[in-house]
């Protein structure tokens, strides 16, 4: 076996694996720790530790992208880990001299760790130090739930504050559907009944205003607030009955002057606006022949 795996360590342990490969390093059998490093990773993918020794092995070994790809995979697990950092700004400098055909001032010796200035400080980690902990993954955002529709008091109340911004800039329209929406998943809830009462009012549908602040008014009967917003839709249904009285009054009115009275010839005669109408007031000439004969 090449890498004398009958006379080394537990293959299926990745520490063992690692002390291996560090002491195989250190008397520069480089193509050997290799071997052991790649185990060692294999069997432990997440070890930020395991994975940057054996990109300094790929780097002592000119595998350049290899070692950058180690690196950045380990940067992405461990953003802080320092040796991480050190070592991939090394190998970054190292592909820059190689992709622009310049070699460096210390040659090919500059990927011997014993070189000095070849390697940022703490390239390999001593294989009697305690491993350093492992990073605990970043708690994954919760999924976002499906609006299933059911009574929910959370999602009802953000719902209503979000309705609220809107109608506090005076989108009212965009406030509209949260509104109906908080109610949907707190139908119970009289204070919510009373913001899309007072929504639908603001929006002229008086009727629908109604329905609502009642129903919020039957939750809590004492409710001043309810009370108030019930006169308030009260005065606009006033108002909007009498302003289409008084259209109804307008057009009567042009009706009834341009009804005819009475024809000569067969043409009708069509009363002269300033003309009083026979029958408008009741029994008017009645009166006055009785005033006559008296």
């Amino acid at each position: 076996n090449p890498f004398g795996e009958n006379n080394g360590p537990d293959p299926t342990d990745a520490d063992a694996c690692h002390k291996y490969g560090i002491s195989l390093a250190m008397e520069d059998r480089t193509d050997e720790s290799l071997h052991w490093f790649e185990k060692a990773v294999q069997l432990e993918p997440m070890d930020v530790r395991l994975m940057n020794d054996l990109a300094v092995t790929l780097m002592r070994l000119g595998k350049l992208d290899e070692a950058r790809t180690e690196l950045e995979r380990a940067g992405r697990i461990d953003p802080d880990h320092q040796d991480v950092k050190n070592n991939l700004a090394a190998v970054m400098e190292h592909i820059n001299f190689r992709d622009l055909g310049v070699t460096p001032d210390r040659g090919q010796k500059d990927l011997d760790p014993d070189d000095d200035g070849s390697y940022r400080p703490g390239l390999f980690r001593d294989p009697n130090a305690p491993p350093k902990k492992k990073p605990k993954p970043k708690p994954k955002p919760p999924p976002v739930e499906a609006d299933d529709g059911k009574p929910s008091p959370e999602k009802a109340a953000k719902a209503r504050g979000e309705a609220l911004d809107h109608a506090m800039a005076d989108r009212i329209k965009e406030a509209l559907p949260l509104f109906e929406k908080a109610v949907q998943l707190a139908p119970e809830n009289p204070w919510y009944l009373s913001d899309l009462g007072v929504t639908y009012l603001r929006l002229g549908m008086l009727e629908d205003s109604q329905r609502v602040l009642l129903e919020a008014q039957k939750l809590e009967p004492e409710e001043q607030s309810i009370r108030d917003n019930l006169a308030a839709l009260q005065q606009h249904m006033d108002h909007r009955e009498q302003v289409k009285a008084d259209k109804e009054a307008e057009q009567f009115a042009n009706d009834i002057l341009e009804v005819p009275v009475h024809t000569e010839g067969g043409k009708v005669v069509k009363v002269d606006p300033g003309v009083r109408v026979a029958g408008l007031y009741d029994d008017a000439e009645e009166d006055s022949d009785d005033d006559e004969d008296e």
